[in-house]
């Protein structure tokens, strides 16, 4: 359930179960960007493989990706938190380019994958962005989850 904030604001309070949680996802994220993205920036044809035609795109999709996986779960320990309004909306707007420059290399990856354009419109198709064009959308409608709604 969404709502309006008016009148003062609420401090919400992160649980003890919730700070847990955001650091095991940033800790995950951290795990996927070191073991399977940066061996893509030693830049040898051997570790670009099948990819080695459209390396360009794929840097652009790697590097944007790892800016939106670790972006996130300090955009949304801000949010959560309530720290500062200003930082988590600056740090939105990062994660919300990023999943956007990553998503627009990945839809170039996916229509000249090598695997056949089934496979490509399939991956396509998946639009795993789709969380983050909601999110973007949220502040600017004014539909913001408060911790009275969150808990009710």
């Amino acid at each position: 359930m969404h709502t309006t904030l008016t009148g003062s604001p609420v401090t919400p309070r992160l649980s003890t179960r919730g700070v847990a949680g955001l650091f095991v996802v940033a800790l995950i994220a951290l795990m996927f960007v070191i073991r399977e993205a940066l061996p893509y920036f030693r830049l040898t044809d051997v570790q670009f493989g099948r990819f080695l035609p459209h390396r360009a795109w794929l840097i652009v999709h790697i590097t944007a990706g790892i800016v939106a996986l670790l972006s996130g779960p300090v955009q949304l320990w801000l949010g959560l938190t309530a720290r500062s309004i200003q930082a988590h909306r600056r740090v939105g707007v990062v994660y919300i380019g990023s999943v956007a420059a990553s998503a627009l290399a990945g839809y170039y990856l996916a229509f000249n994958t090598t695997f056949g354009w089934v496979f490509g419109t399939g991956l396509a198709l998946s639009r795993p962005h789709g969380a983050s064009r909601r999110a973007s959308r949220s502040p600017r409608s004014g539909a913001i989850c408060t911790s009275s709604t969150r808990n009710g």
